[in-house]
């Protein structure tokens, strides 16, 4: 099977996928909802964690992955993000991983995470944690420029902060939870 670039695939053989909205309805093709999976290969639930495996699948056997994705017309899927990760501002939807794909795209950033922080105003203003390449320079301004050329103004970062080292998992990810959590990360270098 040949995958469409910037999709992840389609079901293999065998395999369900769903996307569906906050009320358990299936999305039109194009729409954003929680991708659901279900198949003779997936896992039948946690070991000895009843609970968490009841909440964790439909009644109908779809387990409920968390990702944010979406169908085009030809049925690739492609993943917008995670839905715990979701920031919401001012009622719009904002996919950490859309923004986020845009900071890499600047040459100076080596690692860059985008997290949603609490505003009484807009309910979650949209923040950048950077993490620049030795040697280089970067601004917030020219990293606002430069994501402001890509994407729609609320998605642009409302705070951006430049960090030495950003919070990783044993695993080589971005920990975005200890990343919200931490005191030192609004420190300019």
């Amino acid at each position: 099977q040949i995958r469409l670039i910037g999709s992840q695939g389609r079901a293999f053989t065998g395999m369900k996928i769903r996307i569906i909205d906050k009320n358990g309805k299936d999305v039109a093709t194009s729409e954003v909802g929680e991708v659901h999976i279900s198949g003779p290969t997936l896992f039948k639930g946690y070991w000895h964690q009843p609970e968490a495996t009841k909440s964790s699948f439909t009644s109908d056997g779809f387990f409920k992955t968390g990702d944010l994705g979406k169908f085009d017309e030809q049925g690739w899927l492609s993943l917008v993000g995670r839905k715990k990760e979701m920031i919401l501002f001012a009622g719009e939807n904002v996919y950490p991983m859309e923004v986020e794909r845009v900071i890499y795209e600047h040459p100076a950033v080596d690692v860059a995470a985008v997290i949603g922080i609490p505003d009484k105003t807009y309910g979650e203003l949209v923040k950048a944690v950077v993490q620049l390449k030795k040697d280089c320079a970067l601004t917030k301004e020219q990293l606002s420029a430069h994501c402001e050329a890509s994407l729609a103004r609320f998605k642009v970062p409302a705070v951006i902060d430049f960090v030495s080292c950003i919070p990783m998992t044993g695993s080589g990810k971005v920990n975005k939870c200890m990343l919200a959590g931490r005191a030192d990360v609004t420190d300019d270098l």
